[in-house]
């Protein structure tokens, strides 16, 4: 499953819109919409704040095999 798959569908497990997981992560939603979209790749930093956010390990979130 690629990253942004991964985050979009623990996202909507959850019931959060992107302004949420914003918010939990103290991400910026314009960064997470572009993570998402597969424009960009997570720094190490906002992959811990992302992963932080859902209450898993980073490897869970952004697994070595991803894209």
């Amino acid at each position: 499953m690629s990253v942004r798959s991964r985050i979009k569908q623990l996202r909507e497990e959850r019931g959060w819109t992107m302004h949420v997981l914003s918010m939990r992560s103290n991400v910026p939603v314009a960064h997470l919409h572009m993570l998402e979209k597969g424009i960009r790749k997570p720094m190490v930093e906002t992959a811990y704040k992302v992963a932080s956010a859902f209450g898993l390990p980073i490897e869970k979130v952004f697994p070595r095999d991803a894209e």
